[in-house]
């Protein structure tokens, strides 16, 4: 989900990277006790914005260089958007462009997974923007800037 908070000189699009076991904004009841893919009352007043309603992925989405979601790879099941192994998908970007926000999402790899959100990517730059590193730091030794949590390659994550 995202919050907007007004006006930047700064604007990008959102990507998530291939390989990705994505659940924006999944909140399952009874493990995180709220409804799956809704917004509070005090959400919704804040400006929070669903990206994911655990139904329609083109809605918010589409991939780089396509007017949709192209691949069969993504798939929703029990409002969890995933990425099947083995099965091309492409990276997805979000349809509009987003300045001075806050993103928030819940997410889940598998067994050796290596992924990332991308975050102010500039459009005539392709897919260059800064990421959220998200790896199975059991399965894959990284150094501290290529962790879990960390500004990739930049910044190590707060421990």
């Amino acid at each position: 989900m995202l919050a907007h908070h007004g006006q930047s000189p700064y604007k990008c699009r959102m990507t998530s990277m291939r390989y990705f076991l994505l659940a924006l904004t999944l909140s399952t009841a009874g493990v995180f006790g709220g409804a799956i893919n809704t917004l509070t009352p005090a959400e919704k007043k804040a400006g929070w914005q669903l990206l994911f309603d655990g139904k329609d992925i083109q809605k918010h989405w589409r991939n780089i260089k396509q007017k949709e979601i192209t691949g069969k790879g993504w798939v929703v099941r029990e409002s969890v958007l995933i990425k099947q192994h083995g099965v091309p998908a492409g990276n997805l970007i979000t349809r509009r462009t987003w300045t001075d926000y806050e993103f928030a999402w819940e997410w889940k790899l598998g067994p050796k997974g290596n992924n990332g959100i991308k975050y102010m990517v500039l459009k005539k730059r392709g897919a260059i923007g800064h990421e959220y590193q998200m790896i199975d730091d059991r399965h894959w030794k990284q150094k501290p800037m290529s962790q879990t949590g960390t500004f990739y390659v930049v910044l190590p994550r707060e421990v």
